[in-house]
């Protein structure tokens, strides 16, 4: 049985995330928050993970469905979402009507 070495460029391919997203993944993991596998450590290297824990872990979250950013629950980012998307028509009815009041015929 062959077992294969991945580097943080792999992991974060395999993950579809970019290396400074696997890096604060790995802060959190590290923290005690099971947010990804921990690398294994061969001497006088960088961090590196067994490919089967990486598949263990990614097989682990497509069963439930969804991986979840941490610290963000879908209910808040739904709401923060909302509450972006009202400050944005806010703004642009505010432009709307500065436009049309510049605009009126002065009698």
């Amino acid at each position: 049985m062959e077992t294969r070495i991945l580097f943080i460029k792999d992991v974060a391919r395999l993950m579809g995330l970019s290396v400074p997203s696997v890096n604060k993944l790995l802060r959190l993991a590290r923290a005690g928050k099971p947010t990804m596998p921990l690398p294994i450590s061969p001497p006088n290297s960088k961090g590196r993970w067994l490919a089967s824990d990486v598949e263990d872990f990614l097989q682990s979250q497509s069963t439930r469905n969804c991986i979840t950013p941490p610290n963000v629950s879908p209910v808040k980012q739904v709401k923060r979402e909302q509450r972006d998307w009202d400050k944005h028509q806010a703004e642009i009815k505010r432009r709307l009507q500065e436009h049309a009041a510049g605009r009126k015929v002065k009698g």
